[in-house]
């Protein structure tokens, strides 16, 4: 994580793959022959959820999220007869895309 924090290394995507790929800053650290600092990393954890009609990832804690009993409740009737139907059916969330929806150690919660 540390080279990853320096800028040193990058993480890309292609296709189903995740890669590790050295940037310029690191081309030139290893050059100088500078070598990265430890660090204490701290675990966090985030939640991620994918909006299933376009696909679109988003941090869990800055949406607003019902249930379907308060919907129905607000709606006074089946929500489903008039829900949009989802087109999105991988769930699953990898690094690459999730990667920019996560908390830097200097942004705020």
């Amino acid at each position: 994580m540390t080279l990853i924090q320096e800028g040193w290394v990058a993480i890309v995507q292609q296709d189903q793959e995740m890669r590790y790929l050295v940037t310029d800053a690191g081309n030139i650290t290893v050059e100088s022959g500078r070598r990265p600092e430890n660090r204490h990393v701290r675990t966090a954890y985030a939640t991620i959820a994918r909006e299933r009609l376009t696909g679109r990832l988003a941090r869990a804690n800055d949406l607003a999220l019902v249930t379907n009993r308060e919907v129905r409740h607000a709606m006074r009737r089946s929500v489903w007869r008039q829900a949009l139907k989802p087109s999105i059916t991988r769930t699953a969330i990898n690094g690459g895309e999730a990667e920019r929806l996560l908390y830097r150690s200097s942004e705020k919660r």
